[in-house]
């Protein structure tokens, strides 16, 4: 539905004016990404090969914990190399940093962290902007 109100178009008042009267949470949520930059977190992390279960069942928690708890947090994808199952990667999608710094006070992502870091060999961050996103 939106690539059709896409193709062409650049004004965010157009994009009003079509979005007048829609209440699907799903359609203005949509709507919302592609208008809108977003706070990406990409996190590269290697796991202590005997800590592998453990930590997959603690970053899977998390990941759904984020979506269900955190209005701001958009997208937590969790993802594995199959080749090398102790690297691990996050892509996560945030409204903005502040959305991102509220993640970071939660009781969930506390005891995460708490309860992984000493399972963590090495952990590196990287902090990006998203400004595009294919549907």
């Amino acid at each position: 539905y939106f690539a059709e109100l896409l193709r062409g178009v650049t004004s965010r008042s157009y994009f009003a004016e079509l979005l007048r009267g829609v209440t699907s949470r799903s359609y203005i949520a949509t709507f919302n990404l592609w208008i809108h930059s977003m706070f990406v977190v990409a996190v590269e992390f290697v796991v202590d090969e005997d800590q592998v279960d453990a930590f997959r069942q603690q970053v899977l928690l998390q990941a759904a914990n984020s979506l269900k708890l955190e209005e701001a947090c958009r997208v937590f994808d969790v993802c594995f190399d199959p080749e090398c199952p102790t690297d691990c990667f996050l892509y996560e999608v945030y409204d903005n940093r502040e959305g991102f710094d509220r993640h970071r006070e939660t009781q969930h992502f506390r005891r995460f962290n708490e309860t992984v870091t000493p399972w963590v060999v090495s952990k590196d961050i990287r902090f990006l902007e998203r400004v595009s996103s294919a549907p």
